[in-house]
């Protein structure tokens, strides 16, 4: 017996997870080079010239993140941080979609159920709710996907902020999975 809502779920978070990959990679392509020509030297006056981004957003998130030093280093640690931790995050959305794959889909209730908890989650990292999912014991396929969905939220939160700081046109045709 298939469980064709499973599928269909199936199907819009992994379009959804390529969304958030494409979204790494636009955000790479605006600052491609970026990092190599502050360490060559380059004031700046002149990167902020030669990229074409959201600078006053780049500088409110580096402040966000307290790091020290020239503006220059704050700059290339900031960007470093941000591909690191994204890299990272998809890495562990994409495991739980292959332990997904191969220990729930087949059984249409764990599938139903994973899929209400991947609901449950991006919602419940939408609210004030600032913590991952905390589980006790065995993880249930419910549980699972709730943490998929929490995971989800904050990375599309991420690469969205990422998005923000290319120049506006750029975050603003950028569509979602």
């Amino acid at each position: 017996m298939t469980n064709r809502w499973a599928d269909k779920q199936l199907k819009n978070c992994e379009a959804a997870l390529v969304s958030l990959e494409a979204g790494l990679t636009q955000f790479n392509q605006a600052t491609t080079g970026l990092a190599e020509a502050l360490t060559a030297g380059a004031s700046l006056s002149y990167i902020q010239e030669t990229y074409a981004l959201n600078w006053k957003k780049i500088w409110q998130e580096i402040a966000q993140q307290n790091l020290w030093g020239p503006q220059s280093y704050q700059l290339c640690e900031w960007l470093y941080q941000q591909g690191q931790d994204i890299q990272q995050r998809l890495l562990h959305l994409e495991l739980l979609i292959s332990e997904y794959r191969l220990h729930i889909h087949h059984s249409v209730q764990k599938a139903t159920d994973f899929w209400l908890g991947y609901d449950e989650g991006k919602i419940r990292c939408r609210t004030p709710y600032s913590q991952e999912p905390f589980i006790i014991g065995e993880a249930t396929s419910y549980h699972k996907g709730e943490l998929l969905g929490w995971r989800y939220a904050i990375v599309k939160n991420k690469v969205q902020n990422l998005l923000d700081c290319c120049n506006t046109s750029t975050s603003e045709l950028f569509t979602w999975g």
